[in-house]
């Protein structure tokens, strides 16, 4: 779901590693978020 959305998330059993890279503009941080976000949305509605 996230790569497809351009953002690489490891998943480490019931945690999701998110390490963005420290030259990362506070745009794509929010990106990164927004995404994020979006699938824990899309996660909880259909559980």
């Amino acid at each position: 779901y996230a790569l497809e959305r351009g953002i690489f998330l490891r998943p480490l059993g019931n945690v999701a590693y998110f390490l963005p890279a420290l030259s990362s503009t506070p745009d794509e941080l929010y990106r990164a978020a927004e995404v994020i976000e979006s699938y824990l949305v899309e996660a909880a509605a259909s559980a």
